[in-house]
């Protein structure tokens, strides 16, 4: 149970969730998103989220799953339609064989490093990337999303049959950055 949430609060459990989640849709979005520009190309799109309950749930959170790390779940054009609400599936739905053109994939919680430590989302990469990497004409891209250390630098890294082998990226790179770099690469 999260803190702030439930019991204690001044309201019954389930009351409190509806509380929260109406917070959460509160802060959904207007304008374009990805899946629009995905969309008016006539391109794909799937997020696999480890741990959501179900395709195109809302809720703010289940087990390890947490809504805040699923950026298409913030735009209202995604909520309001339930063809893309459906595209945000939990991960055991991935097939490297059957991917859209644009995927994203969200850990949760633990594998994700917020909640356990990093060798164990360290062990979960492991296992997870070595069939996305097989894949031709695939570029893999992992990003942490914070750091507590001097100028919040994170690592991010490009992988897979795309990538130039050997190259670096010395600049500093935002989530701007790389939005622009997928939008580029798929001629968005």
């Amino acid at each position: 149970r999260r803190p702030g949430r439930g019991r204690g609060q001044g309201a019954a459990p389930a009351e409190a969730e509806e509380e929260h989640d109406r917070a959460e849709d509160d802060r959904a979005r207007g304008g374009p998103s990805l899946a629009d520009t995905l969309a008016a190309k006539g391109l794909t799109w799937k997020t696999y989220a480890e741990g959501i309950p179900r395709a195109g749930w809302t809720g703010a959170g289940a087990g390890r799953y947490a809504k805040k790390h699923v950026p298409f779940l913030y735009f209202r054009n995604v909520l309001a339609r339930p063809a893309w609400l459906r595209n945000v599936v939990p991960l055991g739905r991935l097939s490297p064989r059957r991917l859209p053109d644009f995927a994203l994939v969200i850990p949760d919680l633990c594998h994700d490093m917020h909640d356990c430590p990093v060798r164990v989302g360290d062990a979960w990469l492991r296992r997870f990337l070595p069939p996305l990497l097989r894949i031709p004409e695939t570029a893999v891209f992992v990003t942490f999303d914070e750091s507590y250390g001097p100028g919040n630098r994170v690592p991010a890294l490009a992988i897979g049959p795309l990538v130039r082998p050997a190259s670096r990226f010395a600049s500093a790179i935002t989530h701007y950055g790389l939005l622009r770099t997928l939008e580029d690469g798929l001629g968005l």
